[in-house]
């Protein structure tokens, strides 16, 4: 959420919505104000950590109310969360066993960690090939050869 309200901040500064973005800031900085006066000294660190937790996901999700209003964009949760979470879930059951298989025969973690990393990546964008998270287009323009060839 963090680097998610980031980008959003930016790009709500280039579609000059400077107010907007002050505006989200002062509120966040007010709530994250009170709710540390109101949860660290009963939670110590757990409180601070919830604090943050709060104030990342509402600076976020302000900026991405306002940025689908400025932009006309609507909200495609099918698109941008369901699919690329139902890809990361894939990606986990299958490079975790792998993982803990390779770490207990013994092999060097980093290679452990190497190759069940490889095979996250890969199942992670399989999964969102076949699920039509991206399509063949969305590749071809990551790549650059789309663009090369226009």
């Amino acid at each position: 959420f963090m680097y998610l309200e980031s980008v959003c901040d930016g790009i709500l500064k280039g579609l000059n919505q400077q107010v907007s973005s002050f505006a989200y800031s002062l509120a966040d900085s007010v709530s994250r104000i009170l709710l540390i006066l109101a949860l660290v000294p009963f939670k110590g660190m757990q409180g601070f950590l919830a604090v943050m937790v709060f104030s990342n996901i509402l600076t976020s999700s302000l900026n991405i109310r306002r940025l689908l209003q400025v932009t006309g964009l609507r909200l495609r949760l099918a698109q941008w969360i369901f699919k690329p979470l139902l890809s990361l879930a894939a990606a986990g059951a299958a490079s975790l066993p792998l993982f803990s298989a390779l770490d207990g025969a013994g092999l060097p973690l980093l290679f452990a960690a190497g190759l069940s990393i490889l095979l996250a990546c890969g199942v992670y964008l399989l999964v969102l090939f076949l699920t039509g998270g991206i399509r063949k287009e969305d590749l071809k323009a990551f790549s650059g050869r789309e663009t090369a060839a226009a």
